[in-house]
């Protein structure tokens, strides 16, 4: 697994391998190959993804009468119970290949520790029985003593109880419903009771409630300030409880915003924007000298970027709004940026109402674009981004929206056009302004 190169060793007593195994989760565990027998186990693991790069057998004298490893045959542990039996075979040989004559006295452990002990026959099955062991994983050893002289040990290793239940996986949020997918599974690929799982929800880090349904309805406020809402869920089974589970897509609820708005925007203001692109493109946020800004993305197609600001409610028909923003380029060498502003009246293209700036070539020089906003009814609004820009340019950049009310009225002169100054040629503090 990855590039680490991990320890492996022979030991020619027992004749097996012992092997360093990291799996492809990142868990680290010691493997005992038995070649001749072609098996393997693993007798301990590493959460943590500790690495062994070097294992060595130490050169120590062997007793030849010194009776041969038992090995583990199984363990069962009945659905979820903690009490069970494990079953070891018993050597029938010592080291030096004589058979064992009489019987055999055996130590059997369990986390390392001393558990029950015996008699048994040697070349014989033995059932031990552990009862009263804790949820978890535990691991199971036996050692035989002849004459005093006691044989390495047999080690089984696997989990006992209940099992930890799964996260939960592929968490949606809707403005009505929470939904994810069914645990079935535990940590370990020990018991889980699916009849006794339930799942306990959280929007925006904080419990709404628990059931053993999958989908729960949020109850998003509509009553408090626009708030991106994000669900997240963890399951638990007889008392065991599963990682919280990665956050869904996010939805925003809450209030609309109220003339005057400005957004910069921030990182948690982008968060309330909506995007719509056929392109699959769309719009991102980052930082960049000048600021928080936010920048549609383009590629080997024509642009259809849509970036739907935060709604905005309207109740005054009469007026006029006005909105900015500054735009521009990534530099001089996209030359065939373009973006339009509309008024819609849902995040969607299909709602557009009417145009606010019409389309305009957006070069490297942030510059100032304003447009009037004017709606039919009262009501609830959305101002869109609509970048347009050619094939393999680079997207246009954005920044300081605005929605003002500088109290202009459908009735009210257009605002002053062309504006130039000239300064006096004879350098008195002087100008010229036409328009």
């Amino acid at each position: 697994y990855g590039n680490y190169g991990t320890g492996l060793a022979y030991n020619p007593v027992e004749k097996v391998y012992y092997w360093n195994m990291i799996d492809a989760s990142g868990v680290s565990n010691m493997v005992r190959i038995d070649a001749v027998n072609k098996t393997a186990e693993v007798y301990e693991s590493f959460d943590l993804g500790e690495t062994f790069s070097t294992l060595f057998c130490l050169d120590d004298k062997i007793d030849a009468y010194r009776p041969k490893r038992p090995s583990a045959v199984s363990m069962d542990f009945p659905d979820g119970s903690t009490t069970g039996t494990v079953i070891f075979m018993t050597p029938s040989e010592t080291m030096n290949g004589l058979p064992i004559s009489g019987d055999l006295t055996y130590t059997a452990y369990v986390d390392s520790e001393k558990y029950s002990e015996g008699t048994a026959s040697p070349g014989k099955e033995l059932e031990v029985e552990y009862s009263g062991l804790s949820d978890a994983m535990h691991t199971f050893g036996l050692t035989v003593t002849l004459d005093g002289v006691e044989s390495s040990a047999a080690i089984i290793r696997g989990y006992v109880g209940n099992d930890i239940p799964l996260t939960p996986q592929d968490v949606k949020l809707t403005e009505t419903e929470v939904t994810w997918r069914a645990v079935t599974q535990g940590v370990h690929g020990a018991y889980i009771d699916t009849e006794a799982m339930r799942y306990e929800v959280y929007i925006n880090g904080e419990s709404i409630g628990v059931t053993s349904e999958t989908h729960i309805a949020p109850q998003l406020p509509d009553d408090k300030p626009l708030t991106l809402y994000k669900a997240s869920v963890k399951a638990i089974c007889n008392g065991m409880e599963s990682r919280m589970s990665g956050e869904s897509n996010g939805v925003v609820a809450g209030e609309p915003m109220h003339i005057p708005v400005y957004l910069k925007p921030t990182k948690e203001e982008f968060e309330l924007m909506s995007v719509y692109d056929p392109n699959k493109l769309g719009w991102y946020y980052t930082e960049i000298d000048l600021g928080e800004v936010v920048s549609a993305s383009v590629g080997e197609t024509q642009a259809d970027n849509w970036l739907f600001l935060p709604p905005v409610s309207v109740d005054d028909v009469s007026k006029l709004y006005t909105f900015s923003l500054t735009a521009f380029s990534w530099g001089e060498w996209y030359t065939e940026e373009y973006l339009e502003v509309l008024l819609c009246s849902s995040p969607s293209p299909e709602s557009v109402i009417s145009t606010v700036i019409g389309e305009f070539n957006a070069n490297e020089t942030p510059t100032d674009y304003s447009g009037l906003i004017q709606v039919p009814e009262p009501g609830t609004y959305y101002v869109a981004l609509h970048c347009t820009s050619a094939p393999w340019q680079l997207g246009v950049v954005a920044k300081d929206f605005r929605i003002d009310d500088d109290n202009i009225l459908a009735t009210s002169p257009e605002a002053p056009s062309d504006i130039e100054a000239k300064a006096d040629e004879k350098g008195a503090l002087e100008a010229t302004v036409s328009f």
